[in-house]
């Protein structure tokens, strides 16, 4: 790994902290400080990402639990206007004031579930899909766990994939499109084949626009890009992958 970019992710895990306590609710920080009193705490995904970018803002927190359990007991304990509920992979989605909250348990984490991973928070970064979302936020310790693939994308900002199994491959495509839009994100020819060949094996079926646009109202609660823009990010991905050249990222 690079020690320029390494010593910088170790040497933000406290100002990630301060900035994670900072964008929650009072009610929020209390729950989450009771619950990492009682098992282990990992924030995960987007919100890690878009603070190394100088993002101030984010939709939503993904964060794994040792034991789900603590948290619904804590959420219980709380006098509080948070709304919860339990999912159907036995995780918690937690919704207060407009941020919503997805809780889960290390061994319900998809990925550790199907490779039959060990229970531990660096199993996290090898099933990420996205090679930004490589890297966890241990809430306990105040330590970043990370991967050189996190390292990478933050030195040339190119998408990759990690860990290319997913049980939500619609999404992957859409996110694919969607950082590239937002973030000019470039990504490499292996993403470029990996969305090509998928969305190939969505397209037979007569659905296909419907799956995405549900997809998208499940997520974003609404469509924010046409499946006929989708097609064609699908078709640059495979011009980009047939000359043997990544999609470049649009700026530094």
């Amino acid at each position: 790994m690079d020690n320029k970019y390494t010593d910088r992710i170790d040497g933000q895990a406290r100002f990630f902290k301060f900035y994670l306590q900072e964008c929650l609710s009072y009610e929020m920080r209390e729950i989450l400080n009771a619950i990492s009193r009682k098992t282990e705490v990992y924030v995960f995904s987007g919100i890690i990402r878009n603070f190394f970018l100088g993002e101030s803002s984010f939709r939503d927190l993904d964060i794994v639990v040792g034991d789900v359990e603590c948290v619904i007991d804590t959420i219980n304990a709380v006098d509080s206007d948070v709304e919860f509920r339990i999912n159907s992979f036995g995780g918690v989605k937690v919704k207060i004031q407009n941020l919503i909250i997805d809780l889960w348990g290390l061994e319900n984490t998809w990925g550790i579930r199907k490779e039959k991973m060990e229970l531990i928070p660096q199993s996290l970064l090898k099933t990420a899909f996205f090679n930004f979302s490589a890297i966890v936020f241990d809430y306990n310790k105040t330590i970043f766990y990370y991967e050189d693939d996190f390292v990478r994308f933050l030195q040339n900002r190119m998408m990759d994939v990690v860990y290319t199994k997913n049980p939500n491959i619609p999404l992957c495509i859409i996110n694919s499109c969607y950082y590239r839009e937002k973030y000019g994100f470039g990504l490499t020819l292996k993403l470029c084949y990996w969305i090509f060949i998928n969305h190939t094996s969505l397209a037979s079926d007569k659905k296909c626009e419907e799956i995405f646009n549900d997809v998208q109202r499940h997520h974003f609660a609404k469509v924010v890009i046409s499946y006929e823009h989708i097609r064609e990010f699908v078709f640059l991905c495979y011009r980009h992958y047939k000359i043997g050249m990544p999609i470049l990222p649009r700026f530094m």
